[in-house]
């Protein structure tokens, strides 16, 4: 079964043949994601020279559909022979051993975007992705923004050719659609942001109007709930969120940017923070005298690099942290979310 996404920036939705473009305008065409990787090199034009592409291959599975989150990976520094294991060469080899369907970036890729050398350390923490041809969908951090857009965004779009130049796009695979929007509003023109808004609508009202779709998650950098030192994106809260509480299937809301696990439920939408895959990891607030909000986990301040798994399956959402510690991955923080259509979904979280 071949799944699909669909190119924002000018973009639509997709039902579930493989991820594909939509045109302004509503045209969808199906786009070879597979073609990154198969080892093709970067078109003339990409400022760091040849690099191997990131893609999606055609298949993506059916239920049970299993697939990770991993963000804010930036690392100064790439893989050394000899070298002590690193948080990112653990994460990332745990990840090519797991074998998701696919990985879920929630941005941050590297530390300046506009930096050549940033993008070859990226590079080479997920060869083995691209070797084992598990699927790498990314969103736009902050930091791919550092220094001049022109060059960081042909770096970022040089890895990711299948996007064809879009900052914002869908997924649907099986059960699951998934809508990856830029939250780095202050660098979207008034144009863009309004374009954004249209397409987001257009792609959950179609994904909220298919049977088959059980599970709505919409992906962003900025968190609206935290209570990490990075202040709560309101303004992303307002423009990307607000216009789709429309829809019942909306389950999920992915975000990074805080180097953290955190997990918030809000009128019955889990928000969901994980920016632990490789940048330096800092503690959260856990005091009830001094944190912004109350989470839905409570656990201690410092919860360490990780990555998150879920699977969806009979109609339920199930997802935990892999927490890296010094004897291997431990999980943490294990919920479900059940599907709109499930029985007793109504009471899900009436606790």
């Amino acid at each position: 079964m071949d799944a699909p996404v669909q190119r924002g920036g000018g973009g639509g939705l997709n039902g579930s043949r493989p991820l594909t473009k939509a045109r302004e305008g509503g045209e969808h065409r199906p786009v070879d994601w597979a073609r990154g990787w198969l080892g093709l090199a970067c078109l003339v034009g990409c400022a760091s020279g040849p690099v191997v592409p990131h893609a999606t291959p055609r298949s993506i599975p059916g239920e049970p559909l299993t697939f990770a989150i991993c963000g804010d990976m930036r690392s100064d520094q790439g893989p050394e022979p000899g070298a002590p294991p690193s948080p990112q060469g653990q994460l990332f080899a745990e990840l090519v051993r797991r074998r998701p369907a696919f990985v879920l970036n929630t941005g941050d890729l590297v530390t300046r975007g506009d930096r050549a050398e940033d993008w070859r350390i990226f590079d080479a923490w997920t060869a083995g992705l691209r070797s084992a041809r598990i699927p790498y969908l990314p969103l736009l951090g902050n930091h791919e923004y550092y220094g001049k857009n022109d060059v960081a965004l042909a770096e970022y779009w040089a890895r990711f050719p299948e996007l064809e130049r879009a900052k914002w796009y869908s997924l649907r695979a099986g059960p699951l659609f998934v809508l990856f929007l830029d939250s780095n509003l202050n660098e979207l023109s008034d144009e863009e942001r309004g374009t954004q808004r249209l397409y987001a609508t257009k792609a959950v009202q179609s994904a909220e109007q298919d049977p088959e779709v059980a599970f709505i998650a919409v992906a962003f950098h900025h968190p609206p709930y935290t209570n990490g030192p990075h202040p709560p994106a309101v303004d992303a809260q307002q423009e990307l969120l607000r216009p789709l509480q429309f829809a019942r299937k909306l389950k999920l809301v992915i975000t990074g940017h805080v180097h953290s696990y955190e997990r918030f439920v809000q009128a019955g939408l889990t928000y969901l923070v994980s920016g632990g895959c490789g940048a330096p990891p800092y503690p959260v607030e856990i005091d009830p005298s001094r944190r912004r909000f109350a989470p839905a986990y409570d656990g201690p301040a410092e919860r360490g690099y990780h990555f998150v798994e879920c699977t969806v399956d009979r109609g339920a959402l199930r997802c935990a942290a892999q927490v890296l510690e010094a004897t291997g991955f431990v999980e943490l923080d294990p919920f479900a979310i059940e599907s709109s259509t499930a029985p007793g979904a109504a009471e899900a979280y009436d606790d």
